[in-house]
């Protein structure tokens, strides 16, 4: 069966994870950032970070990244003191790719010199949860990188095609890169905790992922 059938469908990640066997597969840590021209199936795990896809259909072109902060200037808290989602805690500042904002700058340069036309490139953005401290009223470390992304999206005249943003969970994507559809299910800590390490069981197995 194509990769493209029922892609408007839910599937389960039992599903996704034999559409996987037959194309690239791709975990995208914290502080990093996946682009390509091919078929792909990229995987996150996201607490209060955010992931902003973009997608092209012609030329073909698909980049995501996984942001734990929303910019080099916020001196606020850290995403891990915020979030029950392990992560990895050792992205120091010099990382571009830990911050909303450098990394939407980075994709948009990347589909310039992928002559991607920005009218044919179609915005989604993910995660920003406030997962522990939802009772707080100052701006959780979720809200900052949400605002960040919508931001600079607003600065570069983008629109945002589809949003699962905030909350008090987690969620699990996994993005087909070259449909550009992305599969979400929000998730809690200790599902979270076993989709990382790449445990699952028959329960989880059957876990719907609904398109976006």
């Amino acid at each position: 069966m194509s990769l493209d059938a029922g892609m408007n469908r839910n599937k389960t990640r039992k599903e996704i994870l034999l559409d996987a066997r037959s194309i690239e597969t791709v975990f995208l840590n914290p502080g990093e950032i996946h682009v390509t021209d091919r078929p792909a199936i990229v995987h996150t795990v996201l607490g209060s970070c955010v992931s902003v896809v973009f997608h092209s259909r012609s030329p073909l072109f698909s980049s995501i990244c996984h942001a734990q902060m929303p910019d080099r200037g916020d001196g606020g808290k850290q995403c891990f003191e915020d979030c029950p989602v392990r992560c990895l805690r050792g992205v120091d500042d010099s990382c571009d790719f830990k911050f909303v904002t450098c990394c939407v700058r980075y994709m948009l340069d990347m589909a310039s010199r992928w002559s991607v036309p920005m009218h044919r490139i179609s915005v989604k953005v993910f995660g920003g949860a406030n997962v522990i401290n939802y009772t707080t009223p100052e701006k959780t470390v979720g809200v900052k990188n949400t605002d960040a992304a919508f931001d600079m999206l607003r600065r570069y005249n983008l629109s945002v095609h589809s949003k699962s943003i905030g909350g008090i969970e987690g969620m699990v994507l996994y993005l087909y890169s070259h449909t550009g559809v992305v599969y979400v299910s929000r998730i809690t800590k200790t599902l979270c905790d076993a989709s990382l390490q790449g445990i699952a069981g028959e329960e989880e197995e059957r876990r719907l992922f609904s398109p976006m």
